[in-house]
């Protein structure tokens, strides 16, 4: 069982920078700043992701545009100048598991941060676990002990599947309105489905658990495949074609409008696709050359898809877990309350404040299947795309 944790957030992190090529296997770094960087204290030399960061012992500044590493510790890699150099907080990920939500956890490892892994994540391969297995996380600094935490737990075979009408039912007894004349059934979905609203409109990337894929038909002079009705935002692209008697499956990159059509006539056609591009507006892909012939299945997109309405109490919730529509009927049940006893004023203000935590705690999530793999993101985890990958699908 693969079981993937997030790497430390870096965003708030001391930092300073380089102020010399460091070559290999050096000792010492000269730095613009080391006024806050104190002894036995974990660095990283470069930025989370990129493939010659690491992660060194510090000994101490020998003075404010020196650091020194502590004794063993030499660079790896080389290093230029103005590359940052981060006082990490934690350098090593706790991996833990157990057969049930309240047993007791079992330690599986203690994994150094992979810095060097471009998707900012450390993965640990657990060859004991099964589907039902559960799994949480720490971060941890290798030598003050300092740890976080434990992550809210995943499940090896996904999230737990609940209906709102279950969540509902919970929220009902909590108000004690178990004949449901306090807010209705129906004012339950309506108050489930702003929560997916707040959700959308507040979060600056995808939900990992919203990623989907589906086989797409390619259809004859038609020089575009529709997305299905539940996309969202763009993922990656695959063209899937026989060559020679050979399967042949080709990933494709979207191009900018204005490179797309270059090269091609409109007449020219041609079943080997080699160019694409988004039509956010009409919710499909552009395809060049225009194909000659239909073929079922030709492409295979992934996508994250949209949150679905909520139009009856059996409708499943597509978060990891209920706790946000929890807090949210909680909110809007105290408030209703407190419209005749100001007394429940208290509670729901508490409970307005806990569903606002959460929807802040759901944007630094990304939970999603790839295969049996899992992914965990602690709660202070920040966004950090990379300016790079934040302009990749960025069409002009």
């Amino acid at each position: 069982m693969i079981v993937s944790a997030w790497n430390p957030p870096v965003e708030e992190l001391e930092k300073t920078y380089l102020a010399g090529f460091i070559v290999v296997a050096a000792t010492s770094l000269p730095v613009k700043n080391s006024t806050r960087f104190i002894d036995d204290k974990m660095i990283m030399v470069g930025r989370m992701g990129y493939e010659q960061s690491e992660i060194l012992k510090l000994a101490a500044p020998a003075n404010i545009s020196t650091i020194t590493l502590d004794g063993g510790n030499t660079t790896k890699f080389p290093h230029n100048t103005d590359e940052p150099v981060y006082l990490m907080r934690y350098d090593q990920i706790v991996f833990y598991s157990s057969t049930s939500v309240g047993g007791a956890k079992t330690q599986l490892a203690v994994v150094p941060v992979d810095v060097t892994n471009d998707d900012e994540q450390t993965v640990y391969d657990d060859t004991t676990g099964d589907g039902n297995t559960l799994y949480w996380t720490k971060y941890r600094h290798s030598v003050t002990l300092e740890e976080t935490d434990f992550s809210d737990y995943i499940r090896a075979s996904g999230p737990d599947n609940e209906s709102i009408g279950a969540v509902a039912d919970t929220a009902s007894k909590r108000l004690r309105d178990q004949g449901y004349s306090l807010i209705t059934p129906e004012l339950y979905m309506i108050f489930a489905n702003e929560v997916n609203d707040d959700l959308i409109s507040q979060s600056e990337r995808p939900y990992g658990f919203l990623r989907d894929s589906v086989l797409l038909d390619r259809v004859a002079d038609q020089a575009y495949v529709d997305f299905p009705l539940t996309y969202e935002k763009f993922d990656f692209f695959f063209s899937n074609s026989v060559l020679g008697g050979v399967a042949r499956r080709k990933p494709l990159i979207p191009m900018p409008y204005r490179k797309f059509n270059i090269g091609y006539g409109g007449d020219y056609k041609s079943d080997y696709t080699s160019r694409i591009s988004l039509d956010d507006k009409n919710k499909r892909m552009l395809l060049r050359p225009t194909p000659k012939t239909n073929l079922a299945d030709a492409f295979e997109l992934h996508f994250y898809g949209k949150f679905a309405r909520f139009n009856d109490p059996s409708d499943l919730i597509q978060t990891p877990n209920g706790t946000i529509y929890y807090y949210k009927f909680l909110a809007e049940g105290y408030s209703m309350k407190a419209e005749r006893d100001p007394s429940f004023g208290a509670l729901a203000t508490k409970y307005e404040q806990k569903y606002s935590n959460q929807v802040v705690t759901m944007q630094r999530m990304n939970r999603k299947d790839v295969g049996t793999a899992r992914d965990f993101m602690s709660s202070q985890r920040e966004s950090s795309v990379d300016p790079v990958t934040a302009r990749r699908y960025t069409l002009k």
